[in-house]
Order: structure tokens, then C-alpha cells, then sequence
């Protein structure tokens, strides 16, 4: 037996509010969600997929640039304590740990606690 030669998968593209399978319109654009024409139902899946893939790209957020901390000029490093150890079943929870991020380091407290409460560590 000879075996069959490779066949290539169609490409599936958008264009407009259309989903392409090829040339072929296999089902359009309503509210967001892909529908598929009548007698293309079986390919609802890659319709979807195809206009995700599309939305994804589009609503990817950009990359907001980073600032980097920098401690005030007049700000001694040398004033601030190690970091205490974290005992291990508490892990960043541990409370002299959460109060050196409050006291040393707010930034990464805000952004490693941001929305929890804690009962008052002094």
C-alpha cells in the first residue's frame, strides 16, 4: 500500500464579521460569539477558535512600563533590617514578615497583599 499524501488543513481566517474556512464562509460574527451557517455546524469549534485567537491579539493588554523603585536620596539603606525568616507553614503570611514589607518596602507590600485584611500586627 502507497500511503496517501500529506493533506494540509485549511486555513481559517476573519474577515469583516465573517469566519473563513479557506475560501468558504462557515459562519459570521454575532454579539461576539461565532455562529456557524446552517450546514456548517460541525465546525463551530474552529470558528470559535479562529475568532479568539483574533480577539485575543486585538484586547491584549500592552505591557505597562515598570518603574523602578529607587530609594529617596537621603534614605539610608543601611537602616533597614533583613528581612525576617518565614516560618514555613505560613510562608509571606508570617506577621513579622508582613510587617517588614508594611514598614520597608510598601510598594511590594501593596502589591503582594493587595485586598487582604489582617488582624493588627502591633
Amino acid at each position: 500500500m502507497n500511503p496517501s499524501p500529506a493533506v494540509k488543513a485549511p486555513r481559517y481566517s476573519i474577515s469583516g464579521t465573517d469566519v473563513l474556512r479557506g475560501n468558504e464562509v462557515i459562519a459570521t460574527i454575532i454579539d461576539g460569539k461565532a455562529i456557524p451557517l446552517p450546514g456548517f455546524e460541525r465546525y463551530h469549534i474552529q470558528a470559535s477558535r479562529a475568532w479568539n485567537a483574533v480577539t485575543e491579539i486585538s484586547e491584549a493588554p500592552s505591557p505597562a512600563p515598570v518603574a523602578e523603585e529607587q530609594p529617596a536620596p537621603s534614605a539610608d539603606l543601611s537602616a533597614i533590617p533583613p528581612r525576617p525568616e518565614e516560618i514555613p507553614s505560613l510562608g509571606d503570611k508570617t506577621p513579622d514578615v508582613i510587617r517588614w514589607y508594611r514598614d520597608y518596602n510598601p510598594s511590594e507590600f501593596a502589591r503582594r497583599y493587595k485586598g487582604r485584611t489582617f488582624k493588627p500586627l502591633d
